[in-house]
């Protein structure tokens, strides 16, 4: 009795250790236990807990990962560059351009305005943006199937005014191609998906395609589309949390979100999207809507993150000015 009483006190002990070094990232106890060497094997490696949840693809909870997020944040702009250190400039946001493509596929079901609407982006473009300014385009560029038929139209793009144009997938980029293989091809166009960061003038972008709010999803499709909310959403939280510290090492009105889909609801209600956004982009840019449904989009700010709708049909398609003299 008593020695069945010492060995469960034991455990009981030895759990208490493991649980605590868990919690510290240390290597467990039992993964430090070294092996015999026998027929060439070798002692196992090392692993902690967190290791081990990042190569099964699992991670902390989102609100864990707001937790471990802040932190660094707090920790880096103790040590953040100077004030200064890039120079100033513009950054401007026009999405939705729904280039025809080599169908010449047009947009007339949504209003006259849209008819002939590429001369009229042209012509507003080389109004609005100057050689030196950055443009963030939101997705729906082209209706292209392939980068082979979308490579005129995004050499068109390239050739407009502006330093650099970062394009987003929306949910039209059938002719989405490798990120390497499309920088090759053009001088000033850029490639998001994800995080993209521009060190030479200090710019943070995250991206990513976002989808309808679980509030709008039809019961009848609840289960599947909730499914590819959550994906976004984990992709979100992913780029936000693999790249905490750089974005933190750069003031806050030089981080930008780019998401397709509204990540806000129409009557200002913040949705998931908006967690990892809040925490480091002072604006974020979107588009998806037309025509009517333009309306139900909110703009605004929202726990220090300003919304900006720029669809291209409600920015008259013309690129609009998010922000300056940062």
């Amino acid at each position: 009795m008593s020695l069945v009483l010492y060995v469960s006190v034991a455990e009981r002990v030895r759990h208490r250790k493991n649980a605590r070094q868990e919690l510290r990232g240390r290597p467990l106890r039992s993964l430090r236990r070294r092996t015999r060497f026998c027929g060439g094997r070798q002692r196992p490696e090392r692993s902690t807990v967190r290791e081990r949840c990042a190569a099964l693809g699992t991670g902390p909870q989102p609100r864990k990962t707001e937790l471990a997020v802040r932190k660094s944040a707090r920790t880096l702009k103790r040590a953040g560059p100077a004030e200064g250190k890039h120079p100033a400039m513009r950054v401007l946001a026009i999405g939705d351009l729904h280039l025809p493509g080599p169908q010449n596929k047009t947009m007339d079901e949504f209003g006259p305005k849209w008819r002939g609407h590429v001369k009229v982006l042209e012509k507003n473009w080389r109004e609005s943006v100057r050689d030196d300014d950055i443009v963030l385009i939101p997705g729906d560029i082209t209706w292209a199937s392939s980068y082979d038929e979308a490579r005129a139209e995004l050499k068109w793009l390239d050739g407009l005014p502006g330093r650099i144009k970062v394009l987003s997938r929306g949910n039209h980029e059938y002719w989405w191609n490798r990120v390497e293989r499309m920088e090759a091809d053009h001088r000033t166009l850029r490639f998001a998906n994800g995080f993209y960061s521009i060190p030479e003038i200090g710019i943070n972008i995250v991206a990513c395609v976002g989808y309808t709010l679980p509030r709008f999803i039809r019961e009848e499709r609840r289960s599947a589309e909730l499914e590819n909310y959550c994906r976004q959403l984990q992709h979100l939280w992913t780029s936000v949390r693999t790249n905490a510290d750089v974005l933190a090492a750069v003031p806050r009105a030089r981080n930008f979100a780019m998401l397709h889909y509204p990540p806000i609801e129409s009557d200002g209600t913040p949705s998931g999207l908006h967690e990892p956004v809040r925490l480091y982009c002072a604006n974020c840019v979107f588009g998806h809507l037309h025509g009517d449904q333009g309306r139900a989009a909110w703009t605004g700010r929202v726990n220090g993150t300003t919304y900006h709708f720029v669809a291209a049909d409600w920015t008259g398609f013309r690129p609009a000015l998010i922000a300056e003299d940062m």
